[in-house]
Order: C-alpha cells, then sequence, then structure tokens
C-alpha cells in the first residue's frame, strides 16, 4: 500500500515537472518572439526614416533647382532682357516685380505687355521706337495708374461699364465704326478691343472724372473753405504781417511770392467779385474771404486813386495785395501723392 502511495506521488511529481518544463519552453519562445518582433518593428522604422530623409532630400533638391532656375530666369530677364517663350511664360506665371508702388506690385508681364505695344505702335505709326524711351513711359504711366485708383477710391469715384463704352463709341465715330476702331487697335497694338479698353480707356476716363470730382466736389470746396477761414483768422490776429501771410499761404503763383502785391489795376481787370469789393473797401482796411472762381481771396487795400485824383485818361484804381486759397487741383493732388509714394523700380532702364 505505500509502494502504491509513493508511486502515485512520484508520478505527480513527474507531472508537475514535466509542465514547468513545458511552461518554460512557452516562456523562451514567447521571448525570443517579442526579441524578433522589435527588432523587426524598429528595422521597419529604421527603413521608414530612411524612406523619408531620401523623399525629403529629393523635395529639397528639387525646390532648390527651381528656385535657382527662377532666379537666373529672373536675372537674365531682368539683367540682359531675355526675350523667349520660355522667359515669356515665366513671366506670365510668376508676378516678378517690375515696381512696386506703395506696396502694390507692377509685375513685369503688365510692363513688358505695354511696352511691346508701345513699341509696335511708334513703328506702325512712326517707322520707329525709342525702346528706352517707351519703357520708362510705360512704367511711369502704370505707377500712376495705382495712384490714381488711389485717389479716386478717396473720392469714391468709379468707372462704370457705361463709362467706358461711352468713350469707346466716340472713337467708333471719329474710325468710321466700331468694326474700323478694333482693326486699327489689332494693327497698331496687337491686342483686342477688351485689352485696349482695360488698358488705355480705363485710366483716361478714370483721369477725366477725378478732375471733375477734385473740382467740383463738396468736399474739395468745404476744405479750402476751412482752409481760408484758418488763414483769415490768422491776418486778422495780427501776429504776422499780410505779406508774410501771403508768402507762406497764397495760391497766387504770380502774386503770392510779393506779399500778394497785384500792384496798381482800374476796374474791368479784376473778376466782378473780386472787382466789387476792392473798390468799395476803404485803404488800410481787410476783407472778409471773397469768393471767385479762383477760389478764396483775402484782400488788403494799400492805396487807391479817386476818379478826380487819377491822371488824365485813367480811371479810378486800386493798389491791392490779396492772399488766394484755391482748391487743390487735379494736377497737385497727383504730385503730392507722387512725392509721398514708395516706388521702386527693380527694371533696368539705363
Amino acid at each position: 500500500m505505500e509502494n502504491l502511495h509513493e508511486s502515485e506521488n512520484k508520478l505527480e511529481k513527474d507531472e508537475h515537472k514535466e509542465k514547468k518544463n513545458k511552461l518554460e519552453k512557452v516562456k523562451k519562445k514567447l521571448k525570443s518572439g517579442s526579441k524578433k518582433a522589435a527588432n523587426g518593428a524598429r528595422k521597419a522604422v529604421t527603413h521608414v526614416k530612411d524612406w523619408d530623409r531620401r523623399v525629403l532630400l529629393i523635395v529639397v533638391s528639387i525646390v532648390v533647382l527651381i528656385v535657382f532656375a527662377l532666379g537666373i530666369s529672373g536675372f537674365g530677364v531682368y539683367k540682359f532682357g531675355w526675350d523667349n517663350k520660355f522667359a515669356n511664360g515665366l513671366m506670365s506665371a510668376i508676378p516678378y516685380p517690375a515696381a512696386m508702388v506703395d506696396g502694390k506690385i507692377i509685375t513685369y508681364h503688365d510692363w513688358k505687355f505695354e511696352t511691346d505695344a508701345g513699341v509696335m505702335f511708334n513703328q506702325k505709326r512712326f517707322g520707329e521706337a525709342d525702346v528706352l524711351e517707351i519703357q520708362a513711359g510705360v512704367l511711369d504711366k502704370l505707377t500712376q495708374e495705382i495712384i490714381l485708383r488711389k485717389i479716386a477710391k478717396g473720392f469714391d469715384v468709379k468707372v462704370t461699364e457705361e463709362d467706358l463704352q461711352e468713350k469707346i463709341n466716340g472713337l467708333a465715330d471719329q474710325q468710321e465704326g466700331p468694326e474700323k476702331l478694333e482693326q486699327e487697335i489689332k494693327d497698331l497694338f496687337g491686342w483686342d478691343l477688351n485689352v485696349f479698353s482695360e488698358r488705355i480707356i480705363y485710366p483716361i476716363v478714370l483721369e477725366e472724372k477725378l478732375r471733375s470730382e477734385i473740382s467740383g466736389s463738396e468736399k474739395a470746396q468745404a476744405a479750402v473753405e476751412k482752409e481760408a477761414k484758418m488763414v483769415l483768422k490768422l491776418v486778422n490776429s495780427g501776429d504776422k504781417s499780410f505779406e508774410d501771410l501771403a508768402i507762406e499761404f497764397s495760391d497766387d503763383p504770380g502774386s503770392g511770392e510779393q506779399g500778394g502785391d497785384l500792384g496798381w489795376f482800374p476796374k474791368g481787370v479784376m473778376v466782378q467779385e473780386f472787382e466789387d469789393v476792392a473798390f468799395a473797401m476803404e485803404v488800410g482796411t481787410v476783407s472778409d474771404l471773397v469768393k471767385t472762381q479762383f477760389g478764396y481771396h483775402i484782400i488788403k487795400v494799400e492805396e487807391k486813386k479817386e476818379f478826380d485824383e487819377a491822371e488824365e485818361g485813367m480811371e479810378e484804381m486800386v493798389h491791392a495785395r490779396h492772399i488766394l486759397i484755391s482748391p487743390t487741383s487735379f494736377d497737385e493732388y497727383m504730385a503730392e501723392y507722387m512725392d509721398e509714394a514708395k516706388i521702386w523700380k527693380f527694371v533696368d532702364l539705363d
């Protein structure tokens, strides 16, 4: 009986040992598999990283080549005036600047497009073309158009399709009809009517509307009246002489630098509004604001010759000074904006 019990115990121990050995083998296999998986994963990651590096290197190389090609092409166009299909296509696709005006780009393509048309026009019309002069003229034109649009925005002036069509109709009448006009444009510029309207008619009409608005707008009149009242206040304060204030503020190019001196004049020389006030004033007095077609005048009468004091054959005369405050003209606006504009030119016009 004891032997049977011992045999059973021995059998259980053997079975337990065998199970333990199997478990150890399983653990070793799992551990080995984990290492292989980890190694595989590391190899895969390394492979991916290597691939990413190769892709990145390829991408960077392509970008460098493109930048290099664009740089060389741009240098060739700017410096040597390359003019071929590749260069022209590149300039059309990429906004290389010919100039920059207050942050607005004038593209090389636009500049060259209008320059080529200008050269063609001059060759067809006059038999020759000064290319450098045309290049400079076109760049000035495009620069002024940016300034025009800026001024127009301030005065809320816009060009409508009706405005453009009215101008085109006028040109068509001069050319014996629209078909003749379109053919003339094509022959002289190489453009169709839409391009001509956009690049030539539009800026012309915009300038015409601006000139009209600036000279007669309520905004312009209010501004000049405000300035005139300010100058009159300075005159009446007596802090500065009338002559000094005329030199400083008068918009009359003839008398301003002379302290506003108009010299002697009889009736019938000055505009009616000015004359009526000047001949009615006492010597040494200063007028209120006198409005004429030229703006606002401040008049000071220096001397008078009454009719019985005037020289034989002469009428009554007045010696006066004035300070003229006139509305800012379109040309003055343009000159002021051009002076203040930040303009960078990138093309070689020498």
